[in-house]
Protein backbone atom coordinates (compact mmCIF):
# COMPACT_ATOMS: atom_id res chain seq x y z
CA UNK A 1 0.00 0.00 0.00
CA UNK A 2 1.31 3.42 -0.66
CA UNK A 3 1.87 5.52 2.29
CA UNK A 4 -0.98 8.16 0.99
CA UNK A 5 -1.28 9.56 4.27
CA UNK A 6 2.64 11.04 4.69
CA UNK A 7 3.06 14.73 3.70
CA UNK A 8 5.68 17.43 3.53
CA UNK A 9 3.54 19.73 4.22
CA UNK A 10 -0.16 20.29 4.56
CA UNK A 11 -3.44 22.98 4.99
CA UNK A 12 -4.48 21.98 8.29
CA UNK A 13 -8.32 23.02 8.64
CA UNK A 14 -9.50 24.04 12.63
CA UNK A 15 -12.94 24.14 13.70
CA UNK A 16 -14.13 22.57 10.81
CA UNK A 17 -16.65 19.01 12.33
CA UNK A 18 -17.47 17.08 9.40
CA UNK A 19 -20.91 15.66 10.69
CA UNK A 20 -21.84 18.98 12.61
CA UNK A 21 -25.27 19.29 10.57
CA UNK A 22 -26.52 16.13 11.89
CA UNK A 23 -28.64 16.92 14.86
CA UNK A 24 -27.42 14.63 18.01
CA UNK A 25 -24.31 14.19 16.84
CA UNK A 26 -21.04 14.72 19.08
CA UNK A 27 -19.52 16.91 16.05
CA UNK A 28 -22.21 19.66 16.44
CA UNK A 29 -21.36 19.70 20.07
CA UNK A 30 -18.14 20.29 19.24
CA UNK A 31 -18.82 22.86 16.72
CA UNK A 32 -20.84 24.97 19.10
CA UNK A 33 -17.18 24.30 21.75
CA UNK A 34 -14.96 25.66 19.26
CA UNK A 35 -17.41 28.69 18.17
CA UNK A 36 -17.79 29.78 22.09
CA UNK A 37 -13.76 28.65 23.38
CA UNK A 38 -12.15 30.02 20.29
CA UNK A 39 -13.94 31.93 17.30
CA UNK A 40 -14.24 31.38 13.80
CA UNK A 41 -12.67 28.25 12.16
CA UNK A 42 -9.18 28.82 10.61
CA UNK A 43 -6.50 27.16 8.69
CA UNK A 44 -2.84 26.45 9.84
CA UNK A 45 0.10 26.04 7.01
CA UNK A 46 2.34 22.86 8.29
CA UNK A 47 5.13 22.75 5.88
CA UNK A 48 8.55 20.26 6.93
CA UNK A 49 10.99 22.74 5.41
CA UNK A 50 10.08 25.57 7.51
CA UNK A 51 10.90 23.61 10.78
CA UNK A 52 14.49 24.77 12.39
CA UNK A 53 14.72 21.32 14.84
CA UNK A 54 17.23 18.72 13.02
CA UNK A 55 15.96 16.50 10.84
CA UNK A 56 17.85 13.72 12.59
CA UNK A 57 17.62 11.61 15.94
CA UNK A 58 17.06 13.60 18.95
CA UNK A 59 17.68 10.57 21.33
CA UNK A 60 21.37 9.56 21.76
CA UNK A 61 23.25 6.86 24.42
CA UNK A 62 24.30 8.78 27.63
CA UNK A 63 27.75 7.29 27.88
CA UNK A 64 28.98 7.16 23.81
CA UNK A 65 26.86 10.40 22.45
CA UNK A 66 25.40 7.94 19.39
CA UNK A 67 22.53 8.04 18.37
CA UNK A 68 19.36 6.26 19.37
CA UNK A 69 16.56 4.21 17.16
CA UNK A 70 16.26 4.51 13.66
CA UNK A 71 15.16 8.04 12.26
CA UNK A 72 12.87 8.16 9.57
CA UNK A 73 12.34 11.80 9.05
CA UNK A 74 9.35 14.07 9.72
CA UNK A 75 6.42 14.12 8.10
CA UNK A 76 3.33 15.34 8.33
CA UNK A 77 0.50 12.42 8.96
CA UNK A 78 -3.42 11.33 8.60
CA UNK A 79 -4.17 11.49 12.12
CA UNK A 80 -6.18 8.51 11.11
CA UNK A 81 -3.47 6.19 11.11
CA UNK A 82 -1.72 7.58 14.38
CA UNK A 83 -3.08 5.31 17.65
CA UNK A 84 -2.81 7.20 20.62
CA UNK A 85 -3.11 5.10 23.86
CA UNK A 86 -5.50 5.44 26.09
CA UNK A 87 -3.88 4.38 28.99
CA UNK A 88 -0.17 3.03 30.81
CA UNK A 89 -0.87 -0.61 29.64
CA UNK A 90 -1.31 0.16 26.31
CA UNK A 91 1.51 2.64 25.84
CA UNK A 92 4.60 1.92 23.87
CA UNK A 93 6.35 3.72 26.83
CA UNK A 94 5.22 5.38 29.13
CA UNK A 95 7.07 7.30 31.87
CA UNK A 96 4.61 10.31 33.45
CA UNK A 97 2.54 10.04 36.47
CA UNK A 98 -1.06 9.41 36.59
CA UNK A 99 -3.30 7.58 33.83
CA UNK A 100 -5.61 10.34 32.37
CA UNK A 101 -4.95 13.68 30.65
CA UNK A 102 -4.53 17.10 32.32
CA UNK A 103 -8.06 18.74 30.47
CA UNK A 104 -6.47 22.28 31.58
CA UNK A 105 -3.29 21.77 30.00
CA UNK A 106 -4.84 20.02 26.92
CA UNK A 107 -6.83 23.12 26.35
CA UNK A 108 -4.28 25.64 27.16
CA UNK A 109 -2.25 24.10 24.43
CA UNK A 110 -5.14 24.15 22.47
CA UNK A 111 -5.46 28.14 22.72
CA UNK A 112 -2.14 28.54 22.53
CA UNK A 113 -1.94 26.54 18.56
CA UNK A 114 -5.10 29.03 17.45
CA UNK A 115 -3.85 32.18 18.69
CA UNK A 116 0.09 31.30 17.77
CA UNK A 117 -0.59 28.64 14.91
CA UNK A 118 2.48 25.54 14.79
CA UNK A 119 5.81 26.91 15.84
CA UNK A 120 8.60 25.56 13.42
CA UNK A 121 11.29 26.28 16.06
CA UNK A 122 9.77 23.13 18.33
CA UNK A 123 10.16 19.73 18.43
CA UNK A 124 7.33 17.78 17.13
CA UNK A 125 6.06 14.67 19.14
CA UNK A 126 7.32 11.37 17.84
CA UNK A 127 5.15 8.42 16.28
CA UNK A 128 6.66 5.08 15.91
CA UNK A 129 6.23 2.94 12.92
CA UNK A 130 4.29 -0.56 13.32
CA UNK A 131 6.07 -3.49 12.58
CA UNK A 132 3.26 -4.62 11.74
CA UNK A 133 -0.51 -2.49 11.52
CA UNK A 134 -2.86 -2.75 14.38
CA UNK A 135 -6.47 -2.70 14.03
CA UNK A 136 -8.47 -1.58 16.45
CA UNK A 137 -12.50 -1.08 16.43
CA UNK A 138 -12.31 -1.27 12.42
CA UNK A 139 -9.95 1.25 11.87
CA UNK A 140 -6.16 0.46 10.73
CA UNK A 141 -3.20 2.42 12.67
CA UNK A 142 0.42 2.31 11.06
CA UNK A 143 1.69 4.49 13.84
CA UNK A 144 1.60 4.70 17.48
CA UNK A 145 2.54 7.86 19.81
CA UNK A 146 5.54 7.98 21.69
CA UNK A 147 5.16 8.35 25.43
CA UNK A 148 4.79 11.95 25.30
CA UNK A 149 2.27 14.33 23.24
CA UNK A 150 -0.63 12.83 24.68
CA UNK A 151 -2.41 16.23 25.84
CA UNK A 152 -1.24 17.59 22.47
CA UNK A 153 -3.20 14.61 20.84
CA UNK A 154 -6.13 15.93 23.04
CA UNK A 155 -6.04 19.72 21.84
CA UNK A 156 -5.64 18.12 18.06
CA UNK A 157 -9.08 16.45 18.92
CA UNK A 158 -10.61 19.63 20.22
CA UNK A 159 -9.47 21.85 17.02
CA UNK A 160 -10.58 19.32 14.87
CA UNK A 161 -7.15 18.64 13.18
CA UNK A 162 -6.99 16.09 10.67
CA UNK A 163 -3.19 16.11 10.04
CA UNK A 164 -0.40 17.00 12.39
CA UNK A 165 3.10 17.21 11.97
CA UNK A 166 5.56 14.15 13.67
CA UNK A 167 8.92 12.91 13.84
CA UNK A 168 8.85 9.14 12.61
CA UNK A 169 11.35 6.04 14.25
CA UNK A 170 11.14 2.80 13.37
CA UNK A 171 9.06 0.56 16.45
CA UNK A 172 12.07 0.31 19.48
CA UNK A 173 11.91 -3.07 21.42
CA UNK A 174 10.34 -2.47 24.19
CA UNK A 175 12.73 -4.69 26.32
CA UNK A 176 16.26 -3.09 25.54
CA UNK A 177 16.93 0.08 26.98
CA UNK A 178 16.80 2.25 24.21
CA UNK A 179 13.79 3.04 24.29
CA UNK A 180 13.62 4.15 28.13
CA UNK A 181 16.11 6.64 27.13
CA UNK A 182 14.46 7.99 24.28
CA UNK A 183 10.93 8.53 26.28
CA UNK A 184 13.22 10.20 29.15
CA UNK A 185 15.15 12.50 26.45
CA UNK A 186 11.85 13.60 25.20
CA UNK A 187 10.81 15.72 28.24
CA UNK A 188 10.64 19.39 27.64
CA UNK A 189 11.36 18.77 23.56
CA UNK A 190 7.88 19.32 22.73
CA UNK A 191 5.77 22.66 21.54
CA UNK A 192 5.30 24.82 24.03
CA UNK A 193 3.41 25.15 26.31
CA UNK A 194 4.93 22.11 28.17
CA UNK A 195 3.77 20.13 30.67
CA UNK A 196 7.17 18.59 32.65
CA UNK A 197 8.11 15.34 33.83
CA UNK A 198 7.85 15.27 37.84
CA UNK A 199 10.95 14.20 39.98
CA UNK A 200 8.43 10.81 41.06
CA UNK A 201 7.95 10.21 37.30
CA UNK A 202 11.47 9.95 36.35
CA UNK A 203 12.76 8.28 39.53
CA UNK A 204 9.68 5.41 39.00
CA UNK A 205 12.00 4.85 35.39
CA UNK A 206 15.11 5.01 37.14
CA UNK A 207 13.94 2.07 39.83
CA UNK A 208 12.71 -0.31 37.00
CA UNK A 209 15.88 0.22 34.96
CA UNK A 210 17.81 -0.65 38.74
CA UNK A 211 15.55 -3.68 39.59
CA UNK A 212 15.68 -4.33 35.47
CA UNK A 213 19.53 -5.40 35.59
CA UNK A 214 20.50 -2.47 33.50
CA UNK A 215 23.35 -1.49 35.81
CA UNK A 216 24.45 -5.24 36.72
CA UNK A 217 27.50 -6.25 38.79
CA UNK A 218 27.67 -2.10 39.94
CA UNK A 219 26.57 -1.12 43.70
CA UNK A 220 26.87 1.57 46.57
CA UNK A 221 29.17 4.67 45.36
CA UNK A 222 29.63 3.31 42.02
CA UNK A 223 25.97 2.51 41.22
CA UNK A 224 25.19 6.05 42.76
CA UNK A 225 27.72 8.26 40.56
CA UNK A 226 26.54 6.08 37.16
CA UNK A 227 22.79 6.65 37.72
CA UNK A 228 23.70 10.27 38.28
CA UNK A 229 25.49 10.92 35.46
CA UNK A 230 22.74 9.04 33.62
CA UNK A 231 20.61 11.51 34.77
CA UNK A 232 23.02 14.52 34.08
CA UNK A 233 22.79 13.58 30.22
CA UNK A 234 18.92 12.58 29.92
CA UNK A 235 16.96 15.28 32.24
CA UNK A 236 19.61 17.66 32.64
CA UNK A 237 16.84 20.37 33.00
CA UNK A 238 15.91 18.60 36.48
CA UNK A 239 17.92 20.47 39.41
CA UNK A 240 21.07 18.50 40.49
CA UNK A 241 19.73 18.38 43.71
CA UNK A 242 16.70 16.54 42.63
CA UNK A 243 18.66 14.08 40.47
CA UNK A 244 21.07 13.39 43.09
CA UNK A 245 17.65 12.61 45.14
CA UNK A 246 16.29 10.27 42.46
CA UNK A 247 19.80 8.02 42.62
CA UNK A 248 19.45 7.57 46.09
CA UNK A 249 15.83 6.71 46.61
CA UNK A 250 15.81 4.65 43.41
CA UNK A 251 18.77 3.00 45.09
CA UNK A 252 16.93 2.57 48.32
CA UNK A 253 13.58 1.33 46.90
CA UNK A 254 15.72 -1.23 45.29
CA UNK A 255 17.55 -2.44 48.02
CA UNK A 256 20.52 -2.51 45.66
CA UNK A 257 22.95 -1.53 48.46
CA UNK A 258 24.09 -3.83 51.90
CA UNK A 259 23.49 -0.46 53.92
CA UNK A 260 19.65 0.70 54.25
CA UNK A 261 19.04 4.22 54.17
CA UNK A 262 16.06 5.99 55.79
CA UNK A 263 14.35 9.07 54.92
CA UNK A 264 13.75 11.88 57.93
CA UNK A 265 9.68 10.24 58.16
CA UNK A 266 10.86 6.85 57.66
CA UNK A 267 13.69 7.09 60.65
CA UNK A 268 10.73 8.79 62.69
CA UNK A 269 8.47 5.67 62.34
CA UNK A 270 11.10 3.09 63.09
CA UNK A 271 11.27 4.72 66.85
CA UNK A 272 7.61 5.09 67.11
CA UNK A 273 7.16 2.02 66.14
CA UNK A 274 9.94 -0.06 67.32
CA UNK A 275 11.44 2.15 70.26
CA UNK A 276 10.08 4.16 73.43
CA UNK A 277 12.46 6.58 72.34
CA UNK A 278 11.83 10.58 71.53
CA UNK A 279 12.57 11.43 68.36
CA UNK A 280 11.52 15.20 67.89
CA UNK A 281 12.86 16.65 70.92
CA UNK A 282 10.31 15.46 72.96
CA UNK A 283 10.33 15.38 76.99
CA UNK A 284 11.04 11.87 77.93
CA UNK A 285 9.88 11.03 81.25
CA UNK A 286 10.88 7.33 81.62
CA UNK A 287 14.86 8.64 80.91
CA UNK A 288 14.43 12.50 82.36
CA UNK A 289 15.85 14.15 79.13
CA UNK A 290 14.81 15.08 75.55
CA UNK A 291 15.00 12.76 72.30
CA UNK A 292 15.79 13.45 68.97
CA UNK A 293 16.83 11.84 65.63
CA UNK A 294 20.19 12.63 64.22
CA UNK A 295 21.58 12.31 60.67
CA UNK A 296 24.91 12.46 59.79
CA UNK A 297 24.85 16.04 57.65
CA UNK A 298 22.70 17.39 60.56
CA UNK A 299 24.92 17.19 64.10
CA UNK A 300 25.75 21.13 63.91
CA UNK A 301 21.85 21.68 64.00
CA UNK A 302 21.10 19.14 66.69
CA UNK A 303 23.80 20.08 68.90
CA UNK A 304 23.01 23.56 68.49
CA UNK A 305 19.55 22.43 69.75
CA UNK A 306 20.42 20.66 72.37
CA UNK A 307 22.73 23.31 74.12
CA UNK A 308 19.43 25.68 73.97
CA UNK A 309 17.05 22.90 75.42
CA UNK A 310 19.17 22.68 78.14
CA UNK A 311 19.81 26.37 78.89
CA UNK A 312 16.14 26.72 78.84
CA UNK A 313 15.41 23.38 81.01
CA UNK A 314 18.50 21.96 82.78
CA UNK A 315 18.20 18.92 80.75
CA UNK A 316 20.33 16.67 78.87
CA UNK A 317 19.54 15.05 75.31
CA UNK A 318 19.72 11.98 73.57
CA UNK A 319 20.22 11.01 70.13
CA UNK A 320 19.33 7.94 68.10
CA UNK A 321 21.51 8.47 64.21
CA UNK A 322 21.28 7.06 61.22
CA UNK A 323 23.45 8.03 57.92
CA UNK A 324 24.00 7.24 54.71
CA UNK A 325 26.65 4.25 53.55
CA UNK A 326 30.35 5.32 54.58
CA UNK A 327 33.00 5.15 52.00
CA UNK A 328 35.03 1.83 52.49
CA UNK A 329 39.04 2.41 52.11
CA UNK A 330 40.58 -0.13 50.03
CA UNK A 331 42.41 -2.88 52.70
CA UNK A 332 40.03 -1.50 55.28
CA UNK A 333 38.47 -5.13 56.81
CA UNK A 334 35.72 -3.23 59.24
CA UNK A 335 32.56 -3.75 58.87
CA UNK A 336 30.42 -1.05 57.67
CA UNK A 337 28.81 -0.72 61.00
CA UNK A 338 32.37 -0.66 62.84
CA UNK A 339 33.00 1.89 60.10
CA UNK A 340 29.79 4.03 61.26
CA UNK A 341 30.02 3.86 64.75
CA UNK A 342 33.69 5.31 64.05
CA UNK A 343 32.67 8.27 62.19
CA UNK A 344 30.19 8.90 64.89
CA UNK A 345 32.71 8.53 67.90
CA UNK A 346 35.32 11.01 65.87
CA UNK A 347 32.60 13.78 65.80
CA UNK A 348 31.58 13.08 69.55
CA UNK A 349 35.11 13.35 70.57
CA UNK A 350 35.55 16.54 68.77
CA UNK A 351 33.00 18.15 70.18
CA UNK A 352 33.83 17.06 74.10
CA UNK A 353 37.34 18.18 72.90
CA UNK A 354 35.84 21.25 71.83
CA UNK A 355 33.89 22.06 75.15
CA UNK A 356 36.89 21.13 77.02
CA UNK A 357 38.88 24.19 75.49
CA UNK A 358 35.90 26.40 75.84
CA UNK A 359 35.82 26.10 79.48
CA UNK A 360 39.66 26.35 79.26
CA UNK A 361 39.54 29.71 77.81
CA UNK A 362 36.97 30.69 80.06
CA UNK A 363 38.69 29.79 83.03
CA UNK A 364 41.88 31.71 81.44
CA UNK A 365 39.95 35.01 80.33
CA UNK A 366 36.63 35.05 81.84
CA UNK A 367 34.34 35.43 79.07
CA UNK A 368 33.25 32.93 75.99
CA UNK A 369 35.66 32.44 73.08
CA UNK A 370 34.36 33.90 70.24
CA UNK A 371 32.27 31.56 68.04
CA UNK A 372 30.59 33.03 65.26
CA UNK A 373 29.87 35.83 67.42
CA UNK A 374 27.57 38.74 65.48
CA UNK A 375 30.24 41.78 64.95
CA UNK A 376 29.02 43.08 62.01
CA UNK A 377 25.83 43.48 59.52
CA UNK A 378 24.99 43.65 55.93
CA UNK A 379 23.22 46.69 55.04
CA UNK A 380 19.62 45.80 53.61
CA UNK A 381 17.43 49.08 54.65
CA UNK A 382 17.76 51.24 51.52
CA UNK A 383 16.10 54.06 53.35
CA UNK A 384 18.83 54.69 56.60
CA UNK A 385 22.03 52.71 55.63
CA UNK A 386 24.77 53.33 53.83
CA UNK A 387 24.42 50.12 51.14
CA UNK A 388 28.39 50.25 50.64
CA UNK A 389 29.72 49.48 54.00
CA UNK A 390 29.04 47.26 57.02
CA UNK A 391 27.21 48.24 59.83
CA UNK A 392 28.59 47.58 63.63
CA UNK A 393 26.52 45.81 65.90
Amino acid sequence: MQETYLFDSQKVQLGIFPNSHIAGHKDQERNVHFSQTFGPPKVLDLDVKRTTKPLASRYFDYKTGKSLGIYCGRKVIDRRFVYVPKNKAEAKNFIRDGSTVDLTHSQRFSSFLYGGGYDDGAWPSVVFKLKKPIKVNGQVYYYILGSAGNHREESLDELGAEFWMYDIYEEMDSSEWVLDDSTIQDNGRLQVPTLDLTKNAVENKVTEMVTGGRWKGLSGDDLLAEIKAYLQFTVPNLHHNSRAAIARNSMRKTETTDWLNYTPEEAESFVDTHTDLKHSFEFDTKRDMYGCLIMDGYFDKRLFQSLLKFGETGKETYATAYGKQPKIKKGDNRSIRQIKNGNFNDIEMKVETAFDRVFAFKKKHGRYPKLGTIENLLPQDRKTENLTEVIKK
